[in-house]
């Protein structure tokens, strides 16, 4: 058998048993005051974002010279490879898999 749980936020009732004339069931809880404007700061962080955005959509975050000379350093045999980091990291990447 399910059991539900009812989460709905009720409004205080007075010891009375009422409000005013109106019975807890016809009661409306209280409702939070929206705010009608946007702040500035909010505005000058979205452009900001989308400024940023816009800038990274134009070229790729990559910088092709520094892969470029990687890719030099790797064929040339001269790019310093630290094996035991290979392979500690390919284990833990297994076992995480794993797990």
């Amino acid at each position: 058998m399910i059991d539900f749980i009812n989460n709905s936020v009720r409004p205080k009732v007075p010891v009375g048993g009422s409000q005013g004339g109106t019975s807890a069931s016809q009661a409306k809880p209280p409702q939070a005051a929206l705010p009608t404007q946007v702040s500035t700061d909010a505005e000058v962080n979205v452009l900001g974002a989308k400024s940023m955005v816009a800038d990274l959509a134009k070229s790729p975050p990559i910088d092709l010279e520094a892969v470029g000379k990687i890719k030099e350093a790797i064929s040339r045999g001269a790019y310093p490879v630290d094996l035991d980091k290979v392979a500690e990291k390919l284990m833990e990447s297994f076992i995480a898999s794993r797990g």
